[in-house]
């Protein structure tokens, strides 16, 4: 018995077993009930604020200065932007026509 009693004092105890490193189970309750009713509905509120509705702004009038083209870009299609997807398919599809 002695000898049983020798390695129990020798083995480290982790925190669970030493009964949660000197809290109470109320410390414990009252952490939970912070988080339960403080910290969950500020983040919930951030996420539902951050996912909601904004406003666009309007959009600008298309001047017919701004877009002046003295010479062709260097791609296929000169006559299109480098994003500009859909005047690109419209191209491509009026070329594979002819």
């Amino acid at each position: 018995a002695a000898q049983a009693a020798s390695k129990k004092a020798n083995t480290r105890s982790f925190s669970s077993a030493a009964g949660g490193a000197g809290h109470s189970e109320e410390y414990f309750i009252s952490r939970t009930k912070l988080v339960g009713y403080g910290v969950f509905p500020v983040v919930a509120w951030g996420l539902l604020s951050i996912a909601g509705g904004h406003e666009h702004e309007p959009e600008h009038p298309k001047y017919p200065y701004l877009r002046i083209r003295a010479k062709g870009y260097p791609w296929s299609d000169g006559s299109c932007d480098l994003f500009d997807y859909e005047c690109r398919g419209a191209a491509t599809k009026t070329v594979k026509k002819k």
